[in-house]
């Protein structure tokens, strides 16, 4: 992803992008729905996007954008004390761990080492590795080639990239509730221009692909303000940029924008240790029968005389969506080779919406004894039936194995699997925390969408947010059909306890709905013989036409209880007849059998037999006016 030149510089955001300073903690009270769901929003407005930085002539706009959108994480989840101007992160040191890496604290992979390599593109997807683990980010003060993993200040849990759709109305709902739930988030464009308006559709300069940061959204701004052509609908995103010459621009709707990645982190306090194998950037192909279930096997490196060791948490890197994610911890294990020949000791379970490295906190800390063989087995299934599977890195790795037909296989490379853990004082009790007392944001009531709902919940206990799958996990019932759903919000980690919420599902319009009128053939004998549209009936549709004015549609279909109005009175109108020819069945000669024969007027025409009554009648007025001529001139002629 290359990026073009521009001057060093430190630029705050223009003012014209943001309205008046507005409360974090209302905005982290709102669902990420909530949110999306405005007209207008910007981060800038509640104080958690960072001044601008300028990438002055280096090539890695993507290490800009990755830094900037991990401020604003950090910012709006309010991990410390930090603000807008104090927090700063190292877009140099990004790029330069990208390429160069020392072993890792446990020595458990070999570096990675490209003399001094940095000021190369690159895509900010590509940091979820360095970051995940915590080999990033780094204060901006601090040189690039400093000790990584002991200046690191915050600890990834997750780093998500969403490109499930491509354009339209889903793609800008999608940015949109990134955008909800983590402040901020990167993306790219096409660049060849700098107007403070962009629309880059039918763009024909030359132009690279370039890294930004995201940082809210605007539908009312009018179609036509967009250069160098006018867009096709109003609207368009907030741009941070890290240029000095234009730090802030708005980019059209109808933009194509790509690598929409969102980070969260925890304090560097959560977690102590590191256990991974993969350490390159590249993954190896790989099948769906060797990626559905994989397992590290570790050895237990920290515990000492005044210390045990727990794992905590588990970061597992993944491809697909709408995923289930499930992680076992076995320890004491009896053969390496068998990730299962230990005891169970944690489990822990997330549904990811999207891939990524995604951390999963356990349902409580897994004890490992020192210089003892641990394991952490991974399994993963798509919700849609779509492709799922964990990446493996290219390392070679006689620790990793792949379950299949039942039996565990070795394999030659290192899944993307990481053991986060602690250390506890042998004599320390941890004393948890009931969150069943903790506050929490209300939920409004939702719109069936035939997907499952999942608003998400802002809690907090003696005034401080916690933090989901870190302090909380959150689950879901009854939550894709109208009626109540529920929610459940359980304490993990230093939490204990539950408590459960509820929020309304509504029902919609139906997808079609007949005419509140409908003409039908004549031809047509039952009410089965008018077509409805797809997903409604008649009631009784074998009712006679004969003298129906009206008649009810239900609606049927499999979703019927999710919809609004689902019975319809239609009135009911028969089509004229053409008119017969004498020479074809039904005309003249012929007997008309209608029931309706009788009738001296038919959809504002005359009847053949009331049109033939109708002849003999002037026939023979006009014959009795003729002899009244004749008589009246008769009488004239003999008085003359």
């Amino acid at each position: 992803m290359l990026c073009v030149s521009c001057f060093t510089g430190f630029v705050k955001y223009d003012d014209i992008f943001a309205d008046a300073i507005s409360d974090l903690t209302t905005l982290n009270s709102m669902s990420v729905d909530e949110i999306a769901r405005q007209e207008r929003y910007n981060s800038c407005n509640y104080d958690i996007v960072t001044p601008n930085l300028d990438q002055g002539s280096t090539q890695i706009c993507w290490a800009y954008a990755t830094a900037s959108a991990s401020e604003t994480s950090v910012l709006k989840d309010r991990l410390d004390n930090n603000t807008k101007d104090t927090l700063r992160f190292s877009p140099q040191q990004i790029a330069y761990r990208m390429h160069n890496r020392d072993k890792d604290p446990l020595n458990n992979t070999d570096g990675v080492y490209a003399n001094d390599k940095w000021n190369v593109t690159g895509s900010s997807d590509n940091t979820f590795l360095i970051l995940s683990q915590w080999c990033a980010p780094v204060a901006g003060g601090v040189a690039h080639n400093a000790n990584a993993y002991e200046n690191n200040l915050y600890r990834l849990l997750d780093a998500e990239k969403m490109d499930l759709y491509n354009t339209g109305t889903h793609r800008i709902n999608e940015i949109k509730r990134a955008i909800a739930k983590y402040g901020a988030v990167t993306g790219s464009y096409y660049n060849a221009r700098e107007v403070k308006y962009y629309n880059t559709l039918g763009e024909t300069r030359d132009g690279i692909s370039h890294a930004m940061t995201i940082v809210g959204w605007d539908d009312t701004i009018s179609a036509n303000k967009f250069q160098p052509k006018t867009a096709s609908q109003n609207g368009g995103w907030i741009i941070k940029n890290s240029y000095n010459t234009l730090p802030y621009f708005y980019l059209s709707y109808d933009s194509s924008v790509g690598n929409i990645c969102g980070f969260k982190y925890a304090n560097k306090s959560e977690f102590d240790f590191n256990y991974f194998y993969d350490n390159v950037l590249e993954s190896p192909m790989r099948s769906e029968t060797n990626s559905k279930c994989v397992a590290n096997v570790f050895v237990a490196k920290k515990g000492d005389d005044k210390h045990n060791e727990y794992v905590k948490a588990i970061n597992v890197g993944t491809y697909g969506y709408n995923l289930t994610c499930k992680v076992q911890v076995y320890t004491n294990l009896t053969d390496p080779k068998n990730p299962e020949s230990g005891t169970l000791s944690a489990t822990g379970e997330r549904v990811l919406e999207y891939g990524g490295y995604h951390t999963i906190m356990l349902d409580k800390l897994a004890k490992i004894d020192k210089s003892s063989y641990y394991s952490v087995v991974v399994s993963i299934s798509s919700h849609n039936g779509g492709s799922a599977y964990i990446l493996y890195s290219l390392n070679s790795s006689n620790n990793t194995h792949y379950k299949f037909s039942g039996d565990w296989n070795s394999y030659v490379y290192a899944g993307r699997i990481k053991a986060y853990t602690v250390l506890q004082e042998i004599q320390e009790v941890e004393q948890k925390i009931d969150i069943a007392s903790a506050n929490h944001s209300n939920i409004d009531a939702l719109s069936f969408t035939g997907q499952p709902l999942c608003p998400l919940v802002e809690v907090s206990l003696n005034s401080q947010t916690l933090i989901s799958n870190i302090d909380y996990t959150i689950s879901y019932r009854h939550n894709t059909n109208v009626g109540i759903a529920e929610i459940t919000i359980t304490g993990i980690g230093k939490y204990t306890g539950s408590f459960d919420l509820q929020f309304e599902i509504l029902p919609i319009d139906t997808p079609t709905r007949p005419n509140k009128e409908i003409k039908y053939s004549s031809e047509a004998i039952t009410l089965a013989d008018i077509p409805l549209p797809s997903g409604w009936q008649w009631e009784t549709p074998n009712l006679s036409l004969v003298n129906l004015t009206s008649a009810t549609a239900i609606y049927v279909d499999e979703n019927k209880e999710n919809y609004k109005e689902t019975t319809m009175i239609i009135t009911l109108k028969k089509e004229a007849s053409p008119n017969p020819s004498p020479d074809t069945p039904g005309g003249d000669n012929s007997t008309n059998d209608s029931p309706n024969e009788n009738d001296d007027h038919q959809d504002g025409r005359l009847s053949h037999k009331t049109k033939v009554y109708l002849t003999i009648i002037l026939t023979g007025v006009g014959i009795i006016a003729i002899s009244l001529v004749v008589i009246i001139l008769k009488i004239k002629h003999k008085r003359k």
